[in-house]
This record gives C-alpha cells, structure tokens and sequence, in this order.
C-alpha cells in the first residue's frame, strides 16, 4: 500500500557505472536516473583483462548458497555471495 503524495523516485545514481544504468534507467525511471558516481571510482575496473566485454565492469560469478532471512529484517541474504 502506498500512501498517495508519498512516492520518492531515485533520480541520481553514486554507486554505478553509466553502462550498467542505462537499462535499468530506460525500463524503469523514463531515462531520468543521472549516472554520477565519480570516474575514478567507477571505472576502476573497466581495464581488467579478463572483463568479457572490454571497457565494461559486469561479471557474473556463480555462487552457491541460500536465501536465509534475519528475524530483524524483511529482506533475504546470502552469506557466501
């Protein structure tokens, strides 16, 4: 339920690369959330031999483990990722 007037929509993004925003903000935000991590940051990676696509700082690494929830939260965890 949600309470009409109460709605916050994340319009600034600190924490990711512009390249993996920009689905996420097509799909989602109308192409309005703003990739404004600082480069130094973001970019870090991005010249990593081993990234699958150069230039690019997105991996997939499988990990096994199981959703486990905390009495105090309502979200899930994984330990092991």
């Amino acid at each position: 339920y949600r309470m009409p007037g109460t709605h916050v929509e994340l319009n600034m993004n600190y924490r990711s690369h512009p390249t993996l925003l920009k689905l996420p903000s097509e799909i989602f935000y109308d192409g309005n959330l703003i990739a404004a991590a600082r480069p130094e940051k973001v970019e870090a990676l991005c010249g990593w031999r081993r990234l699958p696509v150069k230039g690019v700082p997105l991996l997939f690494v499988g990990v096994e483990g199981k959703d486990e929830r905390t009495i105090d939260s309502p979200g899930y965890l994984n330990e092991y990722e």
